[in-house]
């Protein structure tokens, strides 16, 4: 007779058959399972009470909790930051709170290499540089006159090595400077990850004035979008929410906790970096087409609407204004982008509206502009590059059609209007002193570039309609590189910055290449002095024919050796 079976009740399974998830089907008579016997195993019971985690005391529990608040409180206190509002302290930083107390401090993150340590005489003379040389030409911050270089140093710690960097008139020193900072850059916020106001006015800093003293070359793509970076994760493209921030819904990974300080309240200061922020890395975008900016947005207009009407600083008014040309010439840069392929008449009809909407823009941001903003010359500067780039859309009609059957009769005045722009251009980049060129940040060295480029356009427009000896007796290029580089000159005899050596280098070499690009010509030169004009990096393919285009459009020469250049020898 078969002996009879029964199934073992849950949790009594033999192992073999659990491990199998097999049902196990105990025998009466003993002796193991129907499986493992079939299967000629050993039948192990299952142990006969669970194993259990032992539990922790409810003491122990508590203790845990309380180390959990005081290691909370203790990182709170230890990150505290200067300026900007009461900055929240999104997770706690567990490496401080398990430090033992004989642990040596860690190294400063943002001390100098050996050799290049500044005395404070000497870092107080180089603030004083950007502070009354620099920033007026750019008003991306405002510090109180009273503020110290040692003071500065202490609250703004990268801020003030990036000043110093960019202020240093010693090349090797200035050198060594950069790549410092770089590595700086690199390691607090892509290997740290930590998000301060320091660490983006720094980066705005070095945007600003370091592009043509460190040789960056594609670095301004790399630092525009960590700017950009940290501006989205500090929140200030947004109105304060009290006591909400996305990033608390994030799950931080454990060593970056605690190292993203975003402010509670939104101050005058973080409006001027926000804004300043879009101005850069817009003006990197309508330079190098790889770049992308900081998005427009309503919060960003009300920005420029608080600073304007509150004017608390004095350069205010002069960003407010930057910022609004700003806004059109990123529109030019997108009218190139949809339309520079175009080579119909039917692709380029709606050229001539455009440049008249933009232009009606421009002559209201003129209009609007405070008395004392319209006399000053990095306003001006900035509104006849505005003014060239609009006009210069022209030429993409007249490379689809030919300037006497075109339709559109307003294209031949917009072309003239571009020759007026860049005239007006040159007649205020020259009225600024040798010393104020080495304070130009990147986005006014940008448009010597243009200039040039728009200028040998329009002088060798091939256009029966079109008379390209106007152009040249209107617009001398090679006597106004002259002219800058006898500026040049005079300004390096009373001081001892490299740079200016090396920008007489480049700007002589550009005057005899453009001597020669003029000689071809066939009209003569003119005795006047008159500028150059703006381009945009989608003209190079309607410039392709020309025999200078190589040179003149090659980017490692005017990012690198031109505006990016290295100390020479």
């Amino acid at each position: 007779m078969e002996p009879r079976r029964r199934t073992a009740p849950y949790g009594r399974a033999c192992l073999n058959c659990a491990r199998a998830k097999c049902k196990c089907l105990l025998r009466t008579t003993g002796g193991g399972c129907e499986r493992c016997i079939r299967l000629k195993k050993e039948c192990i019971p299952a142990p006969t009470v669970r194993q259990r985690r032992p539990r922790a005391s409810r003491t122990a529990r508590l203790e845990q909790k309380l180390d959990g608040l005081v290691s909370l409180l203790q990182t709170g206190n230890a990150l505290g930051e200067s300026g900007g509002g009461r900055p929240k302290c999104l997770t706690v930083d567990s490496d401080r709170s398990e430090a033992p107390a004989n642990t040596v401090p860690p190294q400063n993150p943002y001390a100098l290499p050996a050799g290049v340590e500044f005395a404070p005489a000497e870092a107080e003379a180089n603030w004083e540089v950007l502070r009354t040389r620099y920033l007026p030409l750019l008003p991306l911050v405002h510090f109180d006159h009273t503020l110290t270089a040692r003071t500065l140093r202490q609250e703004r710690p990268f801020f003030w090595t990036c000043a110093m960097a960019v202020t240093c008139s010693d090349g090797a020193r200035q050198e060594v400077l950069g790549r410092a900072v770089r590595e700086m850059a690199a390691r607090e916020v892509v290997v740290e990850g930590r998000r301060t106001v320091d660490l983006l006015l720094g980066l705005l800093c070095l945007i600003g004035w370091g592009h043509f003293r460190f040789a960056m070359g594609p670095l301004l793509t790399v630092f525009s979008h960590l700017s950009t970076a940290l501006t989205l994760d500090l929140e200030l493209q947004r109105r304060e929410v009290r006591g909400v921030s996305y990033l608390q819904h994030l799950a931080v990974p454990l060593q970056f906790q605690g190292k993203i300080r975003v402010p509670d309240a939104r101050t005058q200061e973080h409006r001027r970096m926000v804004v300043a922020c879009f101005l850069l890395t817009s003006s990197a975008a309508t330079f190098h087409g790889r770049v992308e900016s900081l998005s427009w947005s309503p919060y960003l207009e009300e920005c420029l609407t608080v600073l304007k009407d509150i004017n608390e600083a004095p350069g205010d008014a002069l960003l407010v204004g930057l910022v609004k040309l700003q806004l059109i010439a990123a529109k030019v840069t997108r009218v190139w982008a949809q339309s520079g392929d175009c080579k119909t008449d039917e692709g380029t009809r709606m050229i001539g509206p455009f440049v008249a909407s933009l232009n009606m823009e421009l002559a209201a941001v003129r209009d609007q502009a405070p008395a004392h903003l319209k006399t000053n010359r990095i306003f001006q500067t900035m509104a006849s590059h505005a003014e060239i780039t609009i006009n210069e859309l022209a030429l993409l009609r007249t490379s689809t059609v030919p300037i006497a059957t075109d339709t559109d009769l307003q294209t031949l005045n917009h072309l003239f209007q571009c020759v007026e722009a860049i005239k007006s251009w040159i007649r205020t980049i020259l009225q600024f002193d040798a010393a104020e060129y080495i304070g130009f940040p990147f986005p006014l060295w940008k448009q010597f570039r243009t200039v040039v480029l728009v200028t040998l356009r329009l002088g060798t427009l091939d256009d029966p309609a079109w008379d390209t000896g106007l152009v040249r007796r209107s617009v001398d290029l090679p006597g106004v590189l002259d002219e800058i580089a006898g500026k040049l000159e005079r300004g390096r005899s009373q001081t001892e910055e490299p740079v200016f050596a090396t920008f007489i280098k480049m700007v002589h070499m550009l005057k005899s290449w453009t001597w020669s690009v003029y000689a071809d010509g066939p009209s003569e030169q003119a005795s006047s002095g008159s500028p150059s004009g703006i381009v945009s990096e989608g003209e190079q393919a309607a410039m392709e024919n020309q025999p200078w285009v190589d040179f003149v459009c090659d980017d490692e020469f005017w990012n690198v050796e031109f505006l990016g250049w290295p100390y020479l020898s």
